[in-house]
């Protein structure tokens, strides 16, 4: 009976210990569940804030408040400093408001972010290539950010055209001719590469393919569809346009805009005046 009432003891004992050991740990466990729960929650309503904010921005930008736009993009990267879209379009709003710097150090934030990604250097390289603007003109670096777009993503065609602008501008016709024929063998409708090749030829004196190409700038202007499976800059695979048409920096591809039509009886003048405008234009770089 002593040996029973001592193994009873025992029993009794180690209960006791592990009772005491489970309420001990319970306070604790359920703490730690709270604690994440907590925590769970808190990145739920970030998440769902920074979406607030990223939504409210685009609609600012698509009604054309670029200011509001900007600060909203900004607030959104406070909560996420690392969302693509956001720095892609804070660049693009502080781009069209003339804050250059800021748009400069957004885009340039984004090659951080998506150092596979081509929108970002893309976006710098049209920056670098603005004649308007003496601090960030710079045919050097645009060339090597448009170079770096196209080797991240070569069936953009955005890069190919600004290349061979520069190696327009540069003095570099044969160079940029390459180009611009690598440009309309994707993409048959860009009224620009016709333009400029036309104006190497009437540069050239050739002004009967200058008129041939130039009536070809002036049959495919406006409004098309991308050639399917071909993505100019900017455009994705939905084919919903991510880069937005800027009214910063186009002294020089507006003279490739508003053309007369192809069959305009006076299309040979036209054409002289509008190359030799744009002859003048680049005789004062």
């Amino acid at each position: 009976m002593k040996k029973v009432a001592i193994a009873v003891a025992a029993v009794l004992a180690l209960l006791f210990v592990a009772i005491t050991m489970i309420k001990g740990r319970s306070p604790t466990t359920s703490d730690q569940l709270s604690e994440t729960d907590s925590l769970a929650t808190e990145d739920r309503a970030q998440i769902q804030q920074f979406w607030r904010y990223y939504r409210s921005a685009t609609q600012h930008r698509t009604t054309g408040d670029l200011r509001r736009a900007a600060e909203g993009y900004q607030q959104a990267l406070e909560l996420n400093p690392e969302h693509e879209d956001a720095l892609y379009y804070l660049g693009s709003m502080h781009f069209d408001l003339g804050e250059f710097r800021d748009a400069e150090l957004a885009w340039q934030r984004l090659t951080e972010v998506a150092p596979t990604g081509s929108r970002g250097h893309s976006r710098l390289g049209s920056l670098y290539f603005c004649f308007e603007q003496d601090e960030y003109f710079d045919l050097a670096k645009a060339q090597l950010s448009f170079e770096r777009a196209l080797e991240l993503n070569s069936e953009e065609t955005g890069p190919l055209l600004y290349l061979g602008q520069i190696a327009l501008v540069s003095g570099n016709d044969n160079r940029a001719v390459e180009y611009f024929d690598a440009v309309t063998a994707t993409n048959f409708r860009s009224v620009p590469a016709y333009f400029f090749k036309g104006y190497i030829a009437w540069r050239g004196g050739d002004t009967t393919t200058a008129e041939e190409l130039f009536r070809q700038a002036a049959l495919h202007q406006g409004p098309a569809q991308p050639v399917e499976g071909v993505l100019s800059e900017g455009d994705t695979r939905s084919g919903a346009a991510i880069l937005a048409e800027s009214e910063q920096c186009k002294a020089f591809i507006v003279h490739a805009e508003s053309l007369p039509g192809p069959d305009d009886p006076h299309l040979r003048s036209l054409m002289n005046d509008r190359y030799q405008q744009l002859d003048t234009f680049l005789g004062r770089r």
